[in-house]
């Protein structure tokens, strides 16, 4: 295991990069999913993105009780993309990992993502399957029943060059991702400016320069929140913004699956929907009503859309009698 030496350390394979915010309530049993992986060596990078609450005492006891194993990196508060930017840059690991502090590991993530990747020259980033972990009735996560073990199976539907299929559906878990230093040089950093959706943007710039395979074997858990900041309505519609982006930049790819106009229509109207959703339902009606109009523009017979532009008029107008 990896505490038989310090010496392995001094250039570990894998590098862990934490994210931390006032993540005391989850960060350690996380970690300890972490500590429990059947492969070494690996270091723990963790950023302490100005964390106000218990998170500062837990991590200055990890770098306590694991000396040869954990390092904290403390910045002030500037958001999950400049801090998984740290961790990157002072990764010394041949491979990057990523973990959230909410989201923990299941068995074998680490020893089946290395042994994939050495034996798979033409790829350089590797993501496995997950479950969105959501609360029981009782409001708890309890740890799902271990699934059938598939080692070093891939999903085609999920794996090749995916950026066309990545950009028409988000696929990738940041919490199951490992990738090669050497992408992380060529792709840059997390865009700092995304106060939102910072690493499937970056998933679309890494598919843009490499295959991405799958591995059928769930070994990450996407918990799941109920105040989770995924369904707040923000002024920014970053989703789209980053989708924009993408084509932008890399267009659609002549490599992997083909990709019609009308899906490219259909993906930004249901992206303009969910904003406008949310802001109807939550938010500003009048950016509601905006954005319901510009679902209209990629999908001029969308019903719904006709019929909450009036929704949030409606709405607008009330609010505005109410003050």
């Amino acid at each position: 295991m990896f505490r038989e030496g310090l010496d392995r350390m001094s250039n570990p394979l894998v590098s862990v990069v934490v994210p931390a915010y006032n993540c005391e309530t989850h960060l350690a049993e996380t970690l300890r999913t972490v500590f429990a992986q059947d492969y070494a060596p690996f270091e723990i990078v963790i950023v302490d993105d100005g964390s106000t609450d218990r998170t500062p005492g837990i991590l200055t006891g990890l770098e306590r009780d694991h000396p040869d194993q954990v390092r904290v990196i403390r910045q002030q508060n500037a958001g999950s993309a400049r801090a998984r930017n740290a961790g990157c840059l002072a990764a010394r690991g041949t491979y990057i990992a990523f973990v959230d502090c909410d989201d923990p590991w299941l068995p074998g993530k680490l020893s089946e993502q290395v042994s994939y990747l050495e034996s798979h020259a033409e790829t350089d980033f590797i993501f496995n399957d997950y479950l969105w972990w959501e609360p029981e009735t009782d409001g708890l996560h309890h740890w799902p029943e271990p699934l059938p073990e598939r080692p070093g199976e891939i999903d085609p539907e999920r794996s090749g060059w995916l950026f066309n299929a990545l950009w028409l559906k988000p696929m990738v878990h940041t919490s199951a991702v490992m990738m090669r230093k050497s992408l992380f040089e060529r792709v840059g950093l997390f865009d700092e400016e995304l106060r939102k959706g910072q690493d499937y943007d970056y998933w679309l710039r890494c598919a843009a320069e490499t295959q991405i395979h799958c591995l059928r074997t769930r070994r990450s858990l996407y918990r799941i929140h109920p105040t989770s900041i995924t369904f707040r309505p923000r002024p920014i519609n970053y989703n789209y913004l980053i989708l924009e982006r993408a084509l932008a930049r890399t267009g659609i790819e002549q490599r992997g699956r083909p990709v019609s106009k009308r899906e490219v229509s259909h993906r930004f109207a249901r992206v303009a929907f969910d904003f406008a959703w949310l802001h109807c339902r939550d938010g500003d009606p009048w950016l509601a009503a905006r954005w319901f109009l510009r679902v209209i523009g990629h999908q001029p017979t969308h019903w719904k859309a006709w019929a909450y532009v009036a929704v949030s008029v409606w709405r607008g107008v009330s609010r505005a009698v109410g003050r």
